[in-house]
């Protein structure tokens, strides 16, 4: 996926969590900035000698060791949202034909569908995921739907 579906699925999910959760404006805000933060943050792989790209960083380990060391350690609201932007950004690579590393260190790609890079589907997510933060921010404006 492009890097803009990764930051509008990221911000469209954490916006959606927080809604459903009935969290304040000021609150909602914190962890969708950082949703945005982390949905990209798997691809760092990409530029570390250090660690394959989709293995480690595309795991299951990589968002709990985040939430684990926020929960105990820095207790920061915004690394909440990196979680949920680390797990979408997860969960949409699981849609491409590339997939993940997502039970490392076991040797098993996991792929769900093949959802082509740049593709119309791509396109497509990217819509939808605009259109969802739209309403939510509309809707806390003006209050037109009961979410």
């Amino acid at each position: 996926m492009k890097e803009k579906t990764h930051y509008l699925v990221g911000a469209a999910s954490s916006l959606l969590i927080c809604t459903a959760m009935h969290l304040s404006l000021d609150t909602s805000i914190t962890i969708t900035v950082g949703a945005i933060m982390g949905s990209d943050l798997p691809d760092i792989d990409q530029y570390s000698k250090n660690f394959q790209h989709r293995k480690q960083t595309h795991s299951l380990w990589f968002p709990l060791v985040i939430f684990v060391l926020n929960y105990t350690i820095f207790k920061n609201i915004s690394l909440y949202g990196v979680c949920i932007g680390v797990i979408m950004h997860i969960l949409m690579d699981l849609l491409n034909g590339k997939g993940c590393w997502l039970l490392y260190p076991y040797k098993m790609i996991i792929s769900v569908a093949d959802i082509k890079y740049n593709g119309r589907i791509e396109d497509y997510i990217r819509i939808l995921s605009g259109l969802i933060i739209i309403i939510i921010i509309f809707n806390q404006q003006f209050k037109f739907l009961s979410l």
